[in-house]
């Protein structure tokens, strides 16, 4: 894929959708919103949120898994063509009595050795182990550095067998060499593993590029914030020379300007020692790209945001704003501004529109857009905005409200139940006023059985 493609993929801007070309579930149950959504509009056009899906859902149990199937109600996962072409929802395990019954998947361990075809691994990685073995045994900073014994957990119940291990500066490290593909259920249970047993897990490329890279590759680059590690011929000859080791990061990069989020890769040599490492999640890296995208989005957001102050009626503007920042594309507009705009009165407790208080804005909301209302009210307790209510009258149809929701009524929902589009939303836009929203929706209406993610 080009640069210029990724880089819109990376930026949700892109007008390649990231579909496969035949989908087999048209439509997804989003327990995140309570929703049934369309399998499009979940995948859309932003690669990161593609591959955060795609681990989230492999990550989560049964029980808490977000997507689901609309038939059975058994967890979905998010695949990839073989090709690349496109990501598609398949059941998570067989399931033998779904009406829309899915192709049995093979355990991964299967699928290795088919992979393999009964064959010893590749002398190139050997060669690759032998190699890393001898550099840190150079390193007089590892210690204890042994090549493919087996590892127990602290448990006594799990073992693996990375490619090399050792200690570094007395915390245990283990190095896998990746130069055929992984399945995400490998590649996510083996982090697992090592973040269990507080040891850093360091995938080693013999070379890598992110426009060519594989979609297994993709995945341990996102689980390892977007930071590749490699050694070839330019780090090995770096780590003999100094006798310590010395690896080459890749990583993507993020940045706004000009009113978008712009993303690009960079590469670097570091020695081992410069390089951070997170042990608790057993992640190494130079670069923090999940922070710094995050704040990054949210800086531009609020620029705009403040800036441009969304109008009440400006849903064009509003939908780019979201795009920009966070790859979110909608199809269905409609209220989208006074979505955003109702949260900004929330948070500044300014007057809107013709000097409307945050105090009419409510009673706007309860008289005209019932779907509105619940999150304007999530919104204020989330930002500590408190409503005057001198003669009683907003407490009163606060409880209004809340009787509506815990009405059972599926032929006839609530009018007053979000839009569960505006839920989506606030889960990537607004963390805060998210974790509010889903708290009151449980404790208000258990029986639509929301779940927080």
């Amino acid at each position: 894929m080009p640069e210029k493609q990724i880089n819109e993929a990376l930026a949700g801007i892109s007008k390649v959708p990231l579909w496969a070309n035949e989908l087999k579930y048209e439509h997804v149950f989003d327990r995140a919103s309570n929703s049934l959504r369309e399998t499009r509009e979940i995948i859309g056009y932003n690669i990161n949120n593609a591959m955060k899906i795609r681990e989230e859902a492999r990550a989560s149990n049964d029980d808490s898994a977000r997507f689901r199937c609309i038939a059975c109600d058994c967890p979905f996962v998010l695949y990839s063509t073989q090709d690349r072409s496109g990501f598609f929802f398949r059941h998570k395990h067989y399931v033998d009595d779904c009406p829309i019954k899915d192709e049995k998947s093979l355990p991964p361990d299967v699928l290795r050795a088919r992979k393999f075809n009964g064959k010893q691994e590749s002398a190139a990685h050997a060669y690759m182990t032998a190699l890393l073995h001898r550099l840190l045994q150079l390193d007089k900073r590892f210690e204890n550095v042994i090549k493919e014994e087996v590892t127990k957990g602290d448990d006594g119940t799990e073992w693996k067998k990375p490619d090399v291990k050792g200690t570094f500066q007395g915390k245990k490290v283990a190095f896998e060499i990746q130069l055929s593909t992984e399945s995400l259920d490998v590649i996510i249970k083996r982090r697992n593993f090592y973040k269990r047993n507080n040891t850093l897990l360091v995938w080693v490329f013999q070379a890598y590029s992110f426009d060519k890279a594989r979609i297994s590759d993709l995945d341990i680059s996102y689980s390892n914030n977007n930071n590749v590690i490699v050694l070839d011929t330019e780090s090995v000859e770096k780590s003999l020379k100094t006798n310590e080791l010395h690896l080459w990061c890749h990583w993507r990069k993020v940045e706004h300007k000009d009113g978008k989020i712009v993303y690009s890769h960079a590469d670097s040599i570091f020695n081992f020692d410069k390089l951070n490492k997170d042990f608790a999640n057993s992640i190494i890296y130079h670069y923090d790209f999940v922070n710094e995208d995050k704040n990054s989005k949210q800086k531009l957001f609020t620029e705009l945001w403040t800036k441009g102050n969304i109008g009440r009626y400006d849903d064009e503007k509003a939908a780019e704003i979201l795009k920009n920042c966070y790859g979110i594309s909608l199809d269905n507009k409609k209220n989208l501004a006074r979505f955003i705009h109702l949260i900004w009165v929330a948070r500044t407790g300014k007057s809107s529109g013709w000097n409307y208080t945050p105090e009419s804005v409510f009673h706007k909301l309860f008289d005209r857009y019932k779907n509105l209302t619940y999150i304007y009210i999530a919104a204020c307790a989330a930002y500590g905005r408190g409503l005057s209510d001198k003669n009683g009258k907003i407490e009163h149809k606060k409880k209004q409200i809340l009787d509506s929701l815990a009405e059972k009524m599926p032929d006839a929902p609530s009018p007053y139940l979000p839009d569960p589009r505006f839920i989506a939303i606030a889960r990537d836009v607004f963390p805060s006023l998210y974790t509010r929203l889903i708290d009151g929706l449980r404790n208000a209406a258990p029986h639509l059985q929301f779940c927080a993610y």
